[in-house]
């Protein structure tokens, strides 16, 4: 086996990210991480041979640094060594403490790959330092960690079983990208929306305004989030690293929708030959928060053409296939009118869908609709 690797160490990164052959640069700190357990271990080791010995003697800790040397790209492999005897003062201490540190934190590894208790004499310093062995990882993701006579697996499976001996929670360094969906100002966190999850994330003063803008231009306006998830019910980030708004895909079809709207609040009353009014406020108010809620969450609907209606009201308007689909704001905001006709078969079709069931969160009665003509023209065709 030792000629086999011919390093003191190597780690493949497997699966995820990994799979490409490369790995980003923040991954890399796994091997900051791995190398703080050997020390721990290390030193542990040699006070165990040393009793009468307060502390580790001088070049010690330099002794125990690992130097990259190599990388392959099978995933991603690094190979590890420490450094020449020339660096330290190998008189003062044997170099076999970090060999055997090295298997014990892989027989650590491996016992935790196997839901197994830890090896005997395994130093209560290094637990929780083991624990955050592959905190970078995703779910998908994997570090194969090999010595000159053993090998171990790290994932989030083994690192849960690490954090029940522990009684720590598994905290993870991840980006996740979402939505502000509420601001506590007086706790300086906020709720972020990412899909079907929600967690509670802190920000610090100076990214105030970016949350706030977050919130303001919702749903279009998002944040990407990087730092370490601690994981629920509730999830809830414990640190915030860096905080940036992005757009999302679709903000441009949004800008545009919502750039319609503020026309249309230009409309003058009679513009229909001396009739029809302008569309109220709680109309425009309406469109401007579903449609765009529309546009972002359902991504193959098409942006509609807006126009006034004589009442007061704003009519979206598509066209699917052979049907001429309408949804009509109403004046007052207490309803939406869907409407379409085939042009080929003559069928019509219509629905009213209460207010409180359409909003700034949920366009989902709405996409359905305009889903089942689509599905309709399927069967028709």
């Amino acid at each position: 086996m030792d000629e086999e690797i011919g390093h003191f160490l190597e780690i493949t990164f497997e699966g995820g990210r990994f799979a490409a052959h490369s790995a980003p640069v923040t991954a890399l700190t796994e091997l900051g991480a791995l190398q703080n357990v050997l020390l721990l271990v290390a030193r542990q080791k040699y006070k165990d041979a040393h009793p009468n010995r307060e502390r580790v003697p001088h070049g010690f800790p330099d002794a125990a640094q690992l130097h990259l040397v190599a990388i392959r790209k099978n995933c991603l492999t690094i190979s590890l060594d420490r450094p020449e005897a020339a660096a330290w003062q190998p008189s003062l201490f044997d170099r076999r403490v970090f060999e055997d540190a090295r298997d014990m934190t892989l027989d650590a590894l491996e016992s935790a790959a196997l839901s197994r208790a830890l090896p005997p004499g395994f130093p209560a310093a290094a637990l929780r330092p083991l624990g955050i062995i592959g905190r970078q990882l995703a779910e998908d993701e994997a570090l194969v960690v090999r010595g000159t006579k053993k090998s171990a697996t790290v994932n989030q499976r083994s690192r849960e079983w690490i954090a029940t001996m522990t009684h720590q929670p598994v905290e993870r360094d991840i980006v996740i990208e979402g939505e502000v969906e509420e601001i506590d100002d007086s706790t300086r966190t906020f709720l972020l929306r990412a899909g079907q999850s929600r967690l509670e994330v802190p920000f610090l003063p100076h990214q105030r305004t970016t949350v706030f803008e977050a919130i303001r231009d919702r749903p279009i306006a998002r944040v990407s989030v990087r730092g370490r998830l601690v994981p629920g019910p509730p999830q809830r980030m414990k640190t915030v690293e860096d905080l940036e708004l992005v757009d999302h895909e679709r903000a441009a079809d949004v800008l545009k929708l919502w750039a319609r709207v503020s026309q249309l609040a230009e409309t003058p009353r009679g513009w229909l030959r001396g009739d029809g009014e302008p569309p109220s406020e709680q109309a425009r108010a309406q469109a401007r928060e579903v449609l765009a809620r529309l546009l972002v969450d359902h991504r193959d609907i098409e942006r509609p053409k807006l126009y006034p209606t004589p009442d007061g009201g704003i009519q979206a308007e598509w066209v699917i296939g052979d049907w001429a689909a309408e949804a009509k704001f109403s004046a007052s905001a207490d309803f939406v009118a869907l409407e379409a006709t085939n042009g080929a078969t003559g069928e019509d079709r219509a629905l009213d869908v209460p207010a409180a069931q359409l909003s700034a969160d949920n366009a989902g009665p709405m996409a359905t609709w305009l889903v089942s003509l689509a599905l309709a023209e399927v069967r028709h065709v």
